[in-house]
C-alpha cells in the first residue's frame, strides 16, 4: 500500500512546529515501519481546477493507493467541490484527520479522528451513530517514548499547569488548580514539613511566555494567546512532573498523553477529557478542590504511570489508520463508483 499525504514533509523532529508537522513527522515514519509506502503533496491551495491538477498528477505519478490528508479538517476548510471532484477521480480513498466525528457533509470519503467519539452517540438520534460509523474510523493520538520519559526528583514534588483556556465559551479551572495546591502547600509541606515523602513543592505552569515558575502567594492568571513552545522544551518540563493539571475542556488532549508518558499523574476538571482518552492514562477527576488525601505514593510512581500510557504508541495509530482504510475501501469505492 502507498499513501499520498497531503502536508510539509518533516523529516527532522526538530522541524516541528505544529500539529499537522508532528502528524506529517511521527504518522509518516509509522506507516513506514509496518511496510506501507508515503510519499508528500505540499502545494499550497490556490483554486479549485489547478489544485486538483496538480493533486491527481502527483497521485499518478507516485502510483498512491489513497490521499490523506494531514492537519485538521482539511478538506472542510476547502471549497466542497474540491475533495468531491478529487474523490471521484480516484480508484482509493480521500480521507482527512480530524479531532473528532464529522456526519454527511464533509467532502471527502473518510474521516479519521484521534478521539472516539462513539459513546456521544449511543442513544442513536437522528441516527447520528449509524452516520458516525458510516464515514468516521477512530485512529487515536500517541506520545514518542523517546522524547517522554520519566526523569522525576524523588525529593521535590513537581507539578506542571496547563495554560488556561483560550476560548470566550470554555470554562476554565486555572484558579481552582492554584488554589488547591496553595492547600497542598500550606496543609502539608508548610505544616507537617512534607507530602507523600517530598521535602519540597515546585509549581510550573504554561504562558505565553514560555514554562514558568509559579508564586502561590501571588496567583496571577492571564490570557492565553497559543504562543508555541519548543517541543523539547516542553517534553524536559513534562519529564520531571510527577502531578500535570488539565485546567480547561480539550478536545483530543495531547498534553495529558504526553505528560502520562513522561510519568505524571494526571488531574483533569470533570468532563474536560474524552473517556477514551482517560482509560490510557492513570488519573483522577476533579469537580472544584483537589482532594490531596485521595492522592497515594502509588499515583506518584513515575515508571508506572509511564509504563500505563505506552498503548498511545504511533505505531497503533499507524495500524488503525490502515486498518481503516482496508475496512471501508469496499463500501465507499462502490457508493464511488454509483456516483460515477
Amino acid at each position: 500500500m502507498k499513501i499520498l499525504l497531503i502536508g510539509r514533509a518533516i523529516k527532522d523532529r526538530s522541524l516541528i512546529t505544529n500539529y499537522s508537522d508532528m502528524q506529517s513527522y511521527y504518522i509518516s515514519r509509522a506507516l513506514n515501519s509496518i511496510g506501507v509506502e508515503t510519499d508528500y503533496f505540499s502545494t499550497p491551495f490556490t483554486n479549485v481546477d489547478e489544485y486538483y491538477t496538480k493533486l491527481i498528477s502527483a497521485f499518478q505519478e507516485v502510483q498512491a493507493d489513497h490521499i490523506v490528508a494531514l492537519g485538521v479538517r482539511f478538506f472542510s476548510r476547502l471549497p466542497k467541490e474540491l475533495g468531491a471532484k478529487i474523490s471521484l477521480a480516484i480508484d482509493g480513498l480521500l480521507c482527512q484527520i480530524h479531532d473528532g466525528s464529522l456526519f454527511d457533509d464533509f467532502p471527502c470519503d473518510l474521516n479519521f479522528t484521534i478521539r472516539e467519539d462513539e459513546w456521544r452517540y449511543i442513544g442513536n438520534e437522528n441516527n447520528r451513530l449509524t452516520r458516525h460509523h458510516k464515514r468516521n474510523w477512530h485512529i487515536g493520538w500517541a506520545a514518542d517514548s523517546a522524547v517522554f520519559y520519566p526523569q522525576q526528583s524523588s525529593e521535590t514534588l513537581r507539578v506542571f499547569v496547563d495554560h488556561p483556556t483560550f476560548v470566550a465559551n470554555s470554562l476554565d479551572a486555572t484558579l481552582n488548580v492554584l488554589m488547591s495546591l496553595k492547600e497542598l502547600r500550606d496543609n502539608y509541606f508548610v505544616k507537617k514539613g512534607e507530602y507523600l515523602g517530598f521535602k519540597k513543592l515546585e509549581v510550573k505552569a504554561l504562558h505565553d511566555d514560555g514554562v514558568v515558575s509559579v508564586d502561590l502567594d501571588n496567583i496571577c492568571i492571564r490570557p492565553y494567546f497559543r504562543t508555541p513552545i519548543p517541543m523539547d522544551l516542553l517534553a524536559s518540563e513534562f519529564r520531571q512532573a510527577h502531578l500535570f493539571f488539565v485546567t480547561h475542556a480539550e478536545s483530543v488532549g495531547m498534553c495529558a498523553i504526553e505528560s502520562a508518558m513522561a510519568g505524571a499523574f494526571v488531574y483533569a476538571p470533570l468532563n474536560a477529557i474524552n473517556p477514551d482518552r482517560l482509560k490510557t492514562i492513570r488519573h483522577a477527576e476533579f469537580k472544584n478542590a483537589v482532594d490531596w488525601n485521595g492522592l497515594t505514593l502509588r499515583d506518584v510512581n513515575s515508571e508506572s504511570n509511564s509504563l500505563y500510557a505506552r498503548s498511545n504508541n504511533w505505531q497503533s495509530v499507524a495500524c488503525k489508520l490502515v486498518m481503516g482504510l482496508i475496512e471501508k475501501t469496499p463500501s465507499l469505492i462502490d457508493k464511488k463508483h454509483f456516483s460515477k
